[in-house]
């Protein structure tokens, strides 16, 4: 990443168009992955922004949350806290088996009505 924190914003933009043309194409569990990178990026972005240090590599994004001292309302909170529930690493592991998550599934629904939040 480079040192302009603005990168974070380009490329989770470019992750949530991505996420909308997957969910269009009926690609569910990709579109939950980007949409997890695309609000991971963000709060990186606000990382480098608030305490002026690239952030460590993770994707929990309730440690990211927390760590800017970030005051999400009840609602996105919870959209969050399942999002970061189903993890990246648990994402891949459904795309690569091919076979139904129901924990992603859920994100996934829980995403679509937040994304214009």
């Amino acid at each position: 990443m480079s040192k302009d924190p603005r990168e974070w914003l380009r490329q989770a933009e470019y992750d949530l168009d991505t996420a909308e043309y997957m969910h269009r194409g009926g690609r569910y569990f990709y579109a939950v992955f980007m949409r997890h990178l695309a609000v991971e990026k963000v709060l990186n972005w606000l990382y480098q922004e608030r305490l002026g240090e690239i952030p460590s590599k993770t994707h929990n994004l309730i440690y990211l949350a927390e760590k800017i001292e970030l005051h999400v309302p009840g609602p996105l909170y919870d959209t969050l806290f399942l999002l970061n529930r189903v993890k990246v690493p648990r994402i891949m592991h459904c795309i690569i088996r091919g076979t139904f998550c129901a924990d992603v599934a859920e994100a996934h629904d829980a995403i679509r009505p937040c994304k214009n939040a």
